[in-house]
């Protein structure tokens, strides 16, 4: 916005210079003719309206939106290109580096690790792991496998037999405790 106003102010000198130098002076106007009578010299006054438009016109921006700490130049002041005139507050920017930088500290770490390979506690770690966890999926998959197939004839023959000799337990405990429950009624009454 400054450059713009200093653009324009020039614009102005600049078309009021032009104007002055052309009214001329008698030194700098043409001879006039010999069969013309010579001129009287004489002051004009040239009167004009109009609008002056710088020849440039410049956008000054940051890259980035933020809050603006020290600004460098003032009004009117002439400045070159490549000439610092504000800086930003860069605080959050720095940041959001040193975050970024802790990140890949973090990666280069645990590259670092995967290159070096694994200690020998840890591979004897994993394989004691990766042995237990084979244990047990071979035991499930034999507990599912017995589950499907369901009991073979041995094992239920074996059960019925194991049902009746129960039931006859349980029969002749019965027996038991119905004589002895009667000989205490016989002894108490």
């Amino acid at each position: 916005m400054k450059q713009t106003w200093r653009i324009i102010g020039l614009m102005l000198i600049l078309s009021l210079w032009i104007i002055s130098c052309g009214t001329g002076s008698p030194q700098s106007a043409a001879t006039p003719a010999a069969d013309q009578p010579a001129a009287t010299t004489r002051s004009a006054r040239i009167s004009a309206n109009g609008k002056v438009v710088p020849a440039q016109k410049t956008t000054l921006s940051f890259a980035l939106p933020g809050q603006l700490i020290d600004l460098r130049v003032e009004v009117g002041s002439t400045v070159k290109q490549g000439e610092v005139i504000a800086r930003l507050d860069t605080s959050i920017l720095d940041a959001e580096v040193a975050r970024a930088q802790s990140a890949v500290a973090v990666a280069q770490a645990s590259l670092d690790r995967i290159k070096a390979g694994p200690r020998a506690e840890q591979v004897v770690a994993a394989q004691s792991a990766l042995s237990a966890t084979t244990a047990i999926v071979q035991q499930t998959a034999a507990n599912r496998d017995q589950v499907k197939e369901g009991p073979t004839a041995a094992e239920i023959n074996s059960a019925l037999a194991e049902t009746q000799q129960a039931y006859i337990a349980m029969v002749a405990a019965r027996t038991r405790k119905d004589v002895i429950q009667k000989d205490l009624d016989n002894h108490t009454a």
